[in-house]
């Protein structure tokens, strides 16, 4: 239920207290906020602890992740049943039901790279599903996303591997891991 905000050089600047355990944390660029996801609100936090916004999620929220696109500063916010896009001002744009959503990571073109279960899908902004692929073999669920910048490639990791995708979907990596 805290969340610790630390400086440059590793000092501790300040701690806010949260109703619930923290989720899920984004950082938008555009309004240098912290969007911070619990399980029922998500809401955007100054340095100083100070409120920037607050979306309303809808009834029975169950949030998982968010990602901001760092041009626009619209968030995403994966629920387990659903997909949420909110434009900057944070008024719903759309919504997607996904099963299982878990992850999120911005695309850095407007769109996101999700995971649900053993799922890496590719959105575009409109809400498209440009890909939808498994890229592991075995039955490992996605365990982590990490979006590339230069080329809107994703990293995804479950237990034992890690795959390297490019934006296509094409694989250009895959390590095995033991234990």
């Amino acid at each position: 239920k805290s969340l610790y905000h630390f400086g440059p050089q590793g000092e501790w600047l300040s701690i806010h207290t949260l109703p619930e355990p923290v989720q899920a944390l984004s950082w938008d660029a555009t309004t240098s906020c912290i969007w911070v996801g619990t399980q029922k609100t998500v809401t955007a936090l100054h340095n100083t602890g100070n409120l920037c916004k607050v979306v309303d999620l809808g009834p029975h929220p169950d949030v998982q992740d968010l990602a901001v696109d760092p041009d626009s500063g619209d968030l995403w916010v994966a629920m387990k049943k659903v997909l949420q896009r909110y434009d900057a001002r944070g008024t719903l744009m759309f919504e997607i039901h996904i099963k299982k959503l878990a992850y999120l990571t911005s695309d850095h073109h407007g769109g996101v790279w999700g995971a649900a279960d053993k799922r890496l899908m590719r959105i575009d902004r409109t809400g498209s599903i440009l890909l939808d692929l498994e890229p592991f073999d075995d039955p490992d669920k996605i365990v982590a996303l990490a979006s590339d910048l230069t080329d809107s490639s994703v990293w995804v990791a479950s237990k034992k591997k890690v795959s390297h995708i490019r934006s296509d979907g094409y694989p250009l990596e895959q390590l095995d891991f033991k234990g």
